[in-house]
C-alpha cells in the first residue's frame, strides 16, 4: 500500500536518527519496489519524501544520508521518470540553505547522461556545470574536476558550442598534468583540438588530431584512431594554403591509413580530395559537394565573401590548378572552369594575388590572368623603363642646352 505523507512525517519525528535513517531506506525501497509500472504515482511519492527531508526541523544528517540513498536509487529508472525526480530535487538542493553536494552531484550526473542519450548535448553540459567542485562537505579530486569539465566540453562540442566547449578546456587545462589516467588525458587532448577545430584554427587541429592518431596505447581501439586520423584529413583540406598546410597533407598522404577512410561513410572522398590538392589536380563540382556534405556547421560556415569554408577552398586550389595548366586564360573561360560569374573570379584572382597566395597578373582591358608573372616583377620592369626614359630625358636636355650654347 502506498505510504502517506503523513508516515513520512511521523519518521522524521522520531528520536533516534539512525532509526530515522533504517525507516525512510526502507520506505524508498518498498515505494520504488511496490510500483515499477506506475511511474506517476512513483514520482508523486518520492517527490513528496525528498520535499519532506528540506524542512528545517529535520536532522541535517539524516536529510543528506536518505537523499544521497534516494539519489543513488532512481538512478535505474526510466528515463523520463529519473529526470522528473532528479531535478525536482536538485532545484530544492539549490534553494536550500544548507549543503547536500553528494546526492547533488549523483543527480546531476545522472541527468547528464539522460540528456547525453537524448542528444540534448547542451542541456547536459549545463546540468553537469553546476556541481559545486570545490565543495567541503564533498571534496573532488582533480582527477574527478577534470572529468566534469572534459564532459562538458564535450557536450557542448556536439552542439557546435565552442565557446563553451573552450571555457571548459580551459578551466581543465591547469589540472591535467596532475591526472595520472591516459583515457581522461587522451579525452582531453581530443577536446582541445577538436575546440581548435570549432574556433576554425584548422592546420592547427590537423596537427593535434594527426599526434593523437599515432597513439598506440593498448586501450585504445583503431577504430578510434581512424576516426581521428580523418578529423585530421578534413581540417587540413580547410586549412589555408601555406607551407604548414603543404606538410601536414603530405604526412596525411603518406600514411597507410588514408585510404582505409573510404570505408567510413563520411570520410569516403577524403582520399580523393586530398591526393587532388597535393597533386594540384582540379577537384570537380561533385567532389566538393560529397565532401562538404559531412562537415559540421562550423566548417561550412559562409565567410564574408559569400563562400562556405570548403567552397573558398576549392575554389582556390582550382585557380592554383588552372594556373599549372596554363600561362594565361580569359576571366569567361576561368569562370566556366571554376563555376561562377567573371566579376566573381576576377575579385577572387585579385585577392589572392594581393595575399601572395597566387602569382599572376590581371589585364582589365583584355580580361586575360596572366599566370607566373608577379606585380613585383612588373614593377621591376616599370622601374626600368621609368630609369630608361628618364636617362633619355636627360640626354635630351643636355644635347639641347649644348646645341643653344653652339648657337650663341
Amino acid at each position: 500500500p502506498p505510504k502517506p505523507l503523513s508516515m513520512i512525517n511521523e519518521i522524521l519525528r522520531l528520536p533516534d536518527p539512525k532509526i530515522q535513517i533504517e525507516r525512510l531506506t526502507n520506505s524508498v525501497n518498498e515505494i520504488i519496489r511496490n510500483n515499477p509500472h506506475n511511474p506517476e504515482f512513483l514520482v508523486q511519492e518520492l517527490k513528496s519524501v525528498s520535499s519532506a527531508l528540506f524542512a528545517q526541523e529535520v536532522n541535517q544528517q539524516v536529510a543528506k544520508v536518505e537523499l544521497i540513498h534516494i539519489a543513488k536509487s532512481i538512478l535505474s529508472l526510466d528515463s523520463d521518470t529519473f529526470i522528473e525526480i532528479a531535478q525536482h530535487i536538485v532545484t530544492q538542493i539549490m534553494q536550500s540553505i544548507s549543503t547536500y553536494d553528494e546526492a547533488d552531484y549523483i543527480l546531476r550526473d545522472g541527468l547528464f547522461s539522460k540528456f547525453i542519450d537524448a542528444e540534448q548535448y547542451s542541456d547536459a553540459a549545463q546540468i553537469l556545470s553546476g556541481t559545486n567542485l570545490e565543495s567541503l562537505s564533498r571534496p573532488f579530486s582533480e582527477k574527478e574536476k577534470v572529468d566534469v569539465y572534459v564532459k562538458c566540453a564535450e557536450a557542448f562540442l556536439e552542439d557546435d558550442a565552442s565557446v563553451d566547449a573552450e571555457t571548459f578546456v580551459n578551466k581543465a587545462s591547469p589540472l591535467i598534468n596532475a591526472v595520472d589516467d591516459n583515457g581522461l588525458q587522451l579525452r582531453y587532448k581530443v577536446a582541445y583540438a577538436r575546440v581548435m577545430d570549432a574556433n576554425r584554427k584548422f592546420l592547427d587541429a590537423a596537427a593535434r588530431y594527426y599526434e593523437l592518431s599515432n597513439i598506440t596505447t593498448s586501450n585504445i581501439v583503431p577504430e578510434e584512431l581512424l576516426e581521428l586520423f580523418g578529423k585530421a584529413v578534413t581540417c587540413a583540406v580547410l586549412g589555408k594554403a601555406c607551407q604548414q598546410r603543404v606538410r601536414i597533407m603530405t604526412l596525411l598522404f603518406k600514411d597507410e591509413r588514408l585510404h582505409s577512410l573510404q570505408q567510413i561513410s563520411k570520410y569516403s572522398s577524403h582520399a580523393l580530395v586530398l591526393t587532388k590538392m597535393l597533386q594540384e589536380q582540379l577537384l570537380k563540382p561533385e567532389e566538393l559537394r560529397l565532401f562538404e556534405s559531412f562537415l559540421m556547421p562550423h566548417q561550412k560556415a559562409r565567410t564574408s565573401d559569400g563562400f562556405t569554408i570548403p567552397e573558398k577552398v576549392v575554389l582556390e586550389h582550382n585557380m592554383l590548378a588552372v594556373g599549372k595548366l596554363y600561362d594565361n586564360i580569359y576571366f569567361n573561360q576561368l569562370a566556366s572552369i571554376l563555376g561562377l560569374d567573371t566579376y566573381r573570379v576576377e575579385k577572387l584572382a585579385a585577392s589572392m594575388i594581393s595575399d601572395n597566395r597566387l602569382t599572376a597578373t590581371i589585364d582589365q582591358t583584355m580580361g586575360l590572368l596572366e599566370f607566373g608573372v608577379s606585380i613585383t616583377e612588373l614593377n621591376r620592369w616599370d622601374d626600368k623603363i621609368n630609369n630608361l626614359l628618364n636617362e633619355i630625358n636627360e640626354f635630351v636636355e643636355v644635347a639641347q642646352q649644348l646645341h643653344a650654347d653652339n648657337m650663341e
